[in-house]
């Protein structure tokens, strides 16, 4: 029973230190929404902007851990197909993935949690 206890603990403690080095490996990354200029298709709310993100990652072969919609106000100035709507998207993946994002006009960040 010793060993097989001490076994699990192993395996759960190996597992833990696996996942937490992944963490340390992912990186922020934000896009400010535009009216009609993003690489994906146009969205009216955030369930379909996550839709459209979903299909879109997957064009590009990016895989995300975390996807967050944010507001900033300040940024809508007009409702030309370049302008933002002040819908920030913030998106954390790997390394290699940010740096695929930041190809398609994402901007990273440090993001404190």
């Amino acid at each position: 029973m010793k060993v097989i206890l001490r076994k699990f603990i192993f395996v759960f403690l190996c597992s833990s230190l696996l996942l937490a080095c992944d963490r340390e490996n992912e990186k922020w990354a934000y896009y400010n929404e535009t009216q009609c200029a993003d690489p994906w298709e146009a969205a009216t709310s955030d369930n379909e902007l996550l839709s459209a993100l979903s299909g879109f990652f997957s064009e590009i072969n990016v895989q995300t851990s975390s996807i967050v919609f944010t507001e900033d106000n300040s940024l809508y100035t007009c409702n030309a197909c370049g302008c933002y709507t002040g819908r920030v998207i913030e998106v954390r993946a790997t390394a290699s993935n940010v740096n695929k994002l930041v190809a398609h006009g994402f901007i990273p960040f440090t993001k404190e949690e």
